[in-house]
């Protein structure tokens, strides 16, 4: 339920866009817009997974009691997917925006294919860890057929990668080898992520104006 949540909240952004989108084109200030958008997209993403780590016995108790609390290490697991999923709802509304919706379509049917195949693979062998994996597999690949649809459509996502890259590798290596409770570890891995977007200079209030005068037009 709270993955679904989520991913919901992750399918809202985009379809706020895509009117804007549609009519701007191909342009210069929709590449800017988009560029700018994607980075808000992917650092909240981001800040997601590292949430749902750190609070997800608190969630599992919300949702399900605490008989289910056990069940965290799979909502982990599971909120891996996140910045993939708002990734791809952003990359496939600005595909459609350029009217490459036969691209949207072809990675959405390869996405298919490959779920239904992990699924088949991984469900019997590993049970619901197996299903788990294969929703970030999927979302993952989806994320990796988007990136390479809209670089090659020209749509300036390229330096917004790099700087989320470059951030949250130390953010998530903090999260898998510091030995700390997860709490503590997922607020230690938002705030070293955010500084070195800070750094990179990915997170100037310029940016935050643009999006924001993008929004109030």
């Amino acid at each position: 339920r709270w993955i679904l949540f989520a991913v919901g909240l992750a399918a809202y952004f985009p379809q706020v866009l895509f009117p804007r989108l549609l009519r701007l084109g191909s342009g210069r200030e929709s590449n800017a817009m988009i560029e700018n958008a994607t980075r808000l997209t992917l650092a909240l993403g981001v800040c997601g997974t590292l949430a749902f780590f750190g609070l997800s016995a608190v969630f599992i108790a919300a949702a399900f009691g605490p008989t289910y609390v056990a069940a965290q290490a799979i909502l982990r697991v599971l909120c891996l997917l996140i910045p993939f999923a708002m990734h791809n709802a952003l990359a496939v509304h600005c595909l459609n925006a350029r009217h490459k919706e036969a691209v949207s379509v072809r990675i959405t049917m390869a996405a298919l294919a490959l779920n239904v195949l992990a699924n088949l693979v991984l469900i019997p062998r590993f049970g619901a860890w197996g299903a788990a994996w294969a929703l970030v597999i999927t979302e993952g690949a989806i994320a990796l057929l988007c990136a390479v649809a809209v670089l090659r459509d020209g749509i300036a996502f390229g330096r917004a990668y790099r700087s989320l890259l470059i951030a949250a590798a130390p953010a998530f290596g903090l999260l898998a080898w510091v030995e700390w409770p997860a709490a503590w570890r997922a607020c230690g891995a938002a705030i070293l992520f955010l500084l070195v977007l800070v750094v990179l200079g990915d997170a100037r209030p310029t940016r935050l104006r643009q999006l924001y005068a993008f929004f109030s037009h």
